[in-house]
């Protein structure tokens, strides 16, 4: 017995103090499983898109605002698991991973909305130049002018829906290059006069030598007729 409490007070005093330390740790060590299998998921999609945003740096990413407490809190949660701070690295990691889980989707929809943008750009007058084949639809001079754009268009969608990588990149010039040929098949004035006739009607004096002569090569001239009246005045907005 000590200082009069009897032996077994004492001995059953250390044992509920020992069997609450050890529910403290199993309560911690539950924490930092949790906290490791957050972490788990949400750090290769992070890498995933650290790599698509690095592949974009100064063309079309310029990057997402990060509240500096995360990253605070990321070294606080190193230097906790590097000392054995068990309780402050259970909180610290717990914290992280949750705000890193909230980050995630931010900064992908940030990143995705970025690249698209991007892609659509480099598209140039892609959506016109299609309009037109339409308008050109079953010309035998330019039917692999509308299945090669159509090819592209096709592949620039594909490009919208995914992360790009390296490889998606290349695919994205090889596109934009292939747009400039496939326009450059369409002199200005054919795609001055087959604009026109396609919005409204064109006028006698869009149809000039130039005009008639290219229709005439590409067997397109009987996509066109010719009607009395003036042209139709189109109207935007």
């Amino acid at each position: 017995m000590a200082d009069g409490i009897p032996q077994w007070i004492e001995e059953t005093r250390v044992a509920v103090d020992r069997a609450g330390q050890a529910d403290r740790a199993q309560m911690d060590f539950e924490a930092l499983i949790t906290a490791s299998e957050e972490m788990g998921h949400v750090l290769p999609s992070l890498a995933e898109l650290r790599n698509a945003a690095e592949l974009g740096r100064g063309v079309w990413w310029t990057g997402l605002d990060v509240d500096p407490g995360l990253l605070a809190d990321l070294d606080e949660a190193q230097r906790a698991l590097d000392t054995w701070q068990q309780a402050l690295e259970r909180r610290k990691l717990t914290n992280v991973a949750r705000r890193l889980t909230r980050l995630e989707p931010r900064l992908r929809e940030a990143v995705m909305a970025a690249w698209k943008e991007y892609v659509a750009s480099q598209a140039g007058d892609a959506a016109e130049l299609r309009d037109l084949m339409q308008v050109l639809s079953g010309a035998e001079g330019i039917a692999d002018v509308a299945r090669q754009l159509n090819e592209a268009l096709g592949r620039l969608a594909r490009l919208e829906r995914r992360l790009p990588d390296a490889r998606s990149l290349e695919v994205l010039d090889e596109v934009s290059a292939l747009f400039g040929h496939l326009e450059g098949r369409l002199p200005v004035a054919v795609k001055t006069f087959v604009s026109a006739a396609a919005r409204g009607g064109a006028s006698l004096e869009l149809f000039d030598a130039e005009v008639r002569e290219w229709l005439i090569d590409n067997g397109a001239l009987e996509n066109f007729r010719a009607v009395p009246g003036r042209p139709q005045e189109v109207r935007h907005g």
